[in-house]
């Protein structure tokens, strides 16, 4: 019974998802399902450690889950906010980037090859702040910082995809994010 508890979770941010896309945009109940989802991205792995209930189906529910979060956030932003056509281009491409991931990695391993890289962590707890990003910074940086993530995260997934000998989806990274953390910010300090 205890190993269901974090698939049951992760079958509560697909729930989340698909109430998000039939709530009205940035409404108190909004955001409540919006931070559930959020809480239940992060609760569903800790007690996947804590139980030891670590499975392939956890693994590819989790993914799932996440694909639908973002896919029905980005079908609300574009439909209802003004958002530049540039950044919708960008998402398009990465859309497929990921598609393309899945595709040559369920040909190359014989089943879905979702990743579980820090990029692809980062990009979703990018992903997650975009409410707050959007009302404090406005639409323009949102999408430079949401779109750069998602775009490496993908990139990084299909090279890993592409390029395995075989399939690992606890492989940390192929491009480390905390040596590119430390070079923006030396890139900050040389230029003040």
């Amino acid at each position: 019974m205890k190993k269901m508890i974090p698939n049951a979770i992760t079958v509560l941010r697909i729930v989340g998802a698909a109430a998000l896309m039939v709530l009205p945009l940035f409404t108190r109940g909004f955001f409540i399902v919006y931070v559930l989802c959020a809480a239940f991205d992060f609760l569903d792995g800790f007690f996947a450690k804590i139980l030891d209930a670590k499975t392939e189906l956890g693994n590819r529910l989790d993914h799932i889950a996440s694909l639908l979060f973002i896919a029905a956030l980005s079908i609300r932003l574009i439909s209802s906010i003004n958002v530049p056509d540039w950044a919708i281009y960008v998402l398009m491409g990465i859309a497929f980037i990921k598609c393309a991931s899945i595709v040559f990695g369920a040909v190359r391993f014989k089943k879905a090859p979702f990743i579980n890289s820090d990029w692809n962590k980062a990009a979703k707890f990018t992903f997650y702040f975009i409410p707050v990003w959007y009302m404090f910074a406005g639409m323009i940086f949102t999408c430079v910082v949401v779109l750069f993530v998602l775009l490496v995260a993908a990139v990084e997934e299909l090279v890993i995809n592409l390029t395995s000998k075989k399939y690992d989806p606890d492989i940390k990274t192929i491009i480390p994010l905390k040596k590119f953390v430390k070079k923006s910010k030396t890139v900050k300090k040389i230029k003040k």
